[in-house]
């Protein structure tokens, strides 16, 4: 996928595609596959298979979700700061947060976000299951792409989303499957299923299956447990 085809794909899934936010979303792609070669960011080295499976798909978390303008965001477990510099790219009035444990990658997302005068973004190194605890209900939606298997992630993000806000999990062609697994730990921390989308790459044909989660009461505040006794006894 090059760049004119995203842009074309962004206009027909209905997401914003102004000519300055390709501009940002090239240097993006730019400074990540730089970085790449020296700390093994992604597996993605070829740049148009990097717009359509990083760029492309990270959009797509953001499909129905033009109400992120001027509310708050996480990108939980942000890696090489996916989805989460794509969403403040184009929603440029929303509030987003990086979250990720790995030092090194959290250096390397403030210096991304400072290349891209990113003034809505903030970082931070953090465990997940610690920050739940210090940000319980902070934040309007809570986005995690690719970080753990459904039933865990929600005991881990859950907590973070305010009643009323919404958890976006971004899964690929085993997501039914997880949430089949998942329908305890959604009932018991408060989320509501709301919305599938099941999409596929339009260039790799890859399937996508993006979660969205109402969260309709607090979540007890036993949740998160420790990390041992999740990955020990999913919810």
């Amino acid at each position: 996928m090059n760049w004119e085809d995203l842009r074309v794909k962004l206009w027909e899934n209905g997401l914003p595609y102004e000519h300055s936010m390709i501009e940002q979303l090239t240097l993006l792609a730019t400074l990540t596959l730089t970085a790449n070669e020296k700390m093994n960011l992604t597996a993605i080295k070829e740049l148009e298979m990097f717009v359509e499976k990083m760029i492309f798909d990270c959009a797509l978390g953001g499909k129905d979700h033009s109400e992120f303008e001027n509310k708050t965001v996480l990108d939980f477990g942000s890696g090489a700061g996916f989805p989460g510099f794509v969403i403040a790219i184009l929603f440029p009035t929303s509030d987003v947060t990086l979250l990720d444990a790995t030092k090194k990658k959290t250096e390397h997302l403030k210096k991304i976000a400072q290349e891209l005068n990113l003034t809505n973004v903030k970082v931070v190194n953090a465990r997940g299951e610690e920050f739940a605890n210090t940000h319980r209900e902070h934040y309007d939606y809570v986005i995690a792409r690719a970080v753990a298997p459904l039933n865990i992630l929600i005991e881990l993000t859950a907590p973070l989303v305010k009643v009323g806000g919404e958890l976006i999990a971004m899964k690929g062609k085993n997501g039914l499957q997880e949430y089949e697994e998942s329908v305890a730990a959604i009932q018991k921390t408060g989320l509501n299923l709301k919305k599938i989308f099941d999409e596929q790459l339009p260039e790799c044909q890859e399937e996508r299956m993006n979660f969205t989660f109402d969260k309709i009461t607090k979540t007890p505040k036993k949740y998160p447990r420790a990390y041992a006794e999740i990955l020990a006894k999913p919810l």
